[in-house]
């Protein structure tokens, strides 16, 4: 006998929607406090760690990350190796800036220190992908102190091409593209949610309500049914994007 049983209906009242298949999965989490207040890898991915001076903490529907020295950040430890950097990967969130400052939604930079910095962060009304400056901006109608389901890609190799993607505004996806101009290798970084302690430039709070890493990447139509299929579930939470 199967252990799942799915009825094929559309219901007027249902309570969200099943999310789509996500190749390559390795990180997909809800946070906060309140509800299933579980605040963990609910994929098969390393297990979420905190990164930085100090713990991030929880409102009822989010993570609070960021913020002055010491920074605080959740890691996903899903490091940057060879396997990775042939793949490509996908990086999602929903989140917003708490506060002044530069704050940094999702970001692949090695506290310890790292020449190839990649962050993705919020500046009043764009997100904007960062490389030793700023190399994409995707303008926004809304300022970034509104949550945004925000998403950026990478297509793999020493000189892949960037995607940075917006999915609240634009429900079937904005974007602005860059392509790397110096190689990407191998090291010891990982994507995470919010400030490190090399991010001196970046003392913004972030408030992370999901997030996801996956290898390989993912399509802007697969990546606007995610969002609409993550959109529901947050909004139950008290969360619009």
């Amino acid at each position: 006998m199967p252990a799942t049983h799915r009825l094929t209906a559309n219901f007027t009242q249902a309570l969200g929607k099943e999310l789509p298949t996500i190749p390559g999965l390795l990180t997909l989490a809800y946070f906060g406090s309140g509800y299933d207040g579980i605040n963990s890898n609910r994929a098969t991915g390393p297990a979420l760690a905190n990164l930085g001076g100090t713990a991030p903490s929880y409102q009822s529907n989010y993570a609070v990350v960021g913020g002055a020295s010491p920074y605080s950040a959740i890691d996903t430890q899903n490091l940057r190796n060879a396997a990775m950097v042939a793949s490509g990967w996908t990086w999602a969130t929903v989140a917003r800036q708490s506060g002044a400052g530069n704050s940094i939604f999702i970001g692949d930079w090695n506290p310890s220190g790292s020449t190839q910095a990649m962050v993705f962060y919020g500046a009043a009304t764009s997100a904007i992908l960062y490389n030793a400056g700023a190399k994409a901006t995707l303008p926004l109608a809304q300022n970034v102190s509104n949550f945004h389901f925000y998403a950026v890609t990478y297509t793999g190799g020493a000189l892949g091409t960037w995607t940075l993607y917006e999915f609240t505004e634009n429900q079937s996806g904005a974007s602005a593209t860059w392509v790397q101009t110096a190689n990407i290798t191998a090291q010891n970084n990982s994507p995470h949610f919010g400030n490190t302690t090399n991010d001196a430039s970046f003392v913004g709070v972030t408030n992370t309500a999901f997030g996801m890493v996956a290898s390989g990447v993912m399509s802007q139509p697969s990546l606007a049914a995610l969002a609409a299929a993550v959109r529901p579930w947050l909004a139950r939470r008290g969360i619009t994007c």
